[in-house]
């Protein structure tokens, strides 16, 4: 109906009126002569479409606007039969569009995935995880694939939505920051630095000096099992934090518990409110540095993004990390990728994991949501606080967690333990 998009005048009884473009509400703008009364029983605009109205316009010394409501056409089968249909079902059109657009994108990137992988994975099924454990790092890495690995997930990270939600989790970290699994550091430059390094930006983005935000990060640990992926980290911090270019770590050496006694070597900058170490999480988690805290061995926040998949036990890695969170005040974000919803994808997930794995070392269709909420339930105090999946395009397998610890770790007490979900929780 292109008539709709433009001003029309007619005459009606030699009285010039001008119809405007409709509203979002359907309504019509008629301006008559201003020195002029004209009353307006029907009217017939161009390709036969009727309007049908009563105006009454009265002398005024400026244009009067009368509004009134348009009848939709019933019948015409062509271009604007369909144009109105669009205008009126606009929007589930373009949500079923979004939709399918979310399934066209993931089925082929999983397709491109597998195509590289491995030809020689057997028949697979949900069970299948347990036939091999995960140790936290691919089968075959060194360095230099460990810094092809991180240039590559560039654009698909970007295409599904991952690096918007790195970016959220940069700004919800703060106080004494520990980050578990950090890999090659793909977080590392939406964090709030400002406090570490006053010359630093805020998530790789200019400071405001006006804009209200959470508290800064005061210090941060990164680990993670793959020395590898470790040193990728290390290569990368100049260019987060230009501060650190031609800085030299200091290397100090921690004492280890448990039966390794090598002790636990940190690479230390900016008298060591940033360390990195290499460590499994599954055994021994550091504490925050003791002159940075006052003594304090908890961290106010413990961030781990895509690392139960890569676990042999995922379980005791969350309970792990309860023992390491401020009881109170702490708090856990994880950011993971496992089952979805619907068992179509889930199939497909079950069907390709055995050659994932081969690749990647990860088993993406665990089910991740049931694993942390179970590891809730037998950790005094540990409670989820929220739950939820942020991707269509992802088809429900991302999902963002976050845990509270309301009491130490450990102790024992009488009370429940508090396992039921905030208000927040989506599902």
């Amino acid at each position: 109906m292109k008539w709709l998009y433009h001003h029309v005048t007619r005459s009606v009884n030699a009285v010039p009126f001008t119809v405007l473009p409709p509203r979002k509400d359907n309504s019509i703008v008629i301006l008559g002569d201003p020195i002029s009364k004209f009353n307006i029983k029907e009217v017939q605009f161009l390709q036969g479409f009727a309007i049908s109205a009563s105006i009454t316009q009265s002398s005024a010394t400026c244009h009067k606007p009368t509004w009134f409501q348009k009848n939709v056409p019933t019948s015409s089968g062509g271009a604007d039969t369909a144009e109105a249909i669009f205008r009126a079902r606009k929007i589930p059109l373009l949500a079923a569009g979004l939709v399918a657009l979310g399934f066209g994108v993931y089925f082929s990137m999983m397709v491109s995935s597998l195509s590289r992988q491995s030809s020689s994975a057997s028949t697979s099924s949900s069970s299948t995880a347990d036939e091999a454990t995960p140790t936290g790092r691919p089968p075959a890495f060194s360095r230099e694939s460990a810094r092809q690995f991180d240039q590559c997930l560039d654009a698909s990270e970007k295409t599904m939505g991952i690096s918007s939600l790195r970016k959220d989790l940069g700004r919800a970290v703060s106080g004494h920051v520990i980050e578990v699994a950090v890999g090659t550091g793909r977080n590392m430059s939406f964090y709030d630095w400002r406090k570490i390094l006053p010359s630093s930006r805020r998530g790789g983005e200019p400071v405001s000096k006006t804009a209200t935000s959470p508290p800064a990060m005061l210090s941060y640990t990164g680990v993670d099992v793959s020395p590898d992926m470790l040193e990728v980290a290390i290569e990368k911090l100049p260019g987060t934090l230009p501060g650190l270019r031609g800085v030299t770590p200091a290397v100090t050496t921690q004492p280890r518990t448990g039966a390794d006694k090598k002790g636990l070597k940190f690479f230390s900058f900016l008298d060591g409110k940033l360390r990195l170490a290499q460590c499994d999480i599954q055994h021994t988690i550091p504490p925050p540095a003791a002159d940075l805290t006052g003594g304090q061995e908890k961290y106010d926040t413990v961030v781990q993004t895509f690392g139960l998949c890569s676990v042999a036990d995922p379980g005791q890695v969350i309970r792990n990390l309860a023992g390491m969170v401020k009881p109170g005040t702490g708090k856990i974000i994880l950011i993971e990728h496992g089952r979805a919803r619907w068992g179509i994808v889930n199939t497909l997930l079950d069907w390709s994991a055995p050659s994932h794995f081969q690749k990647y070392g990860c088993w993406w269709n665990r089910d991740i949501v049931g694993i942390v909420e179970a590891a809730a339930e037998k950790t005094p105090g540990l409670r989820v606080v929220r739950v939820e999946r942020p991707f269509i395009t992802q088809l429900g397998t991302t999902v963002w967690l976050e845990l509270a610890v309301d009491r130490i770790h450990g102790t024992n007490t009488t009370a429940s333990t508090a396992t039921t979900r905030a208000n927040n929780v989506k599902s």
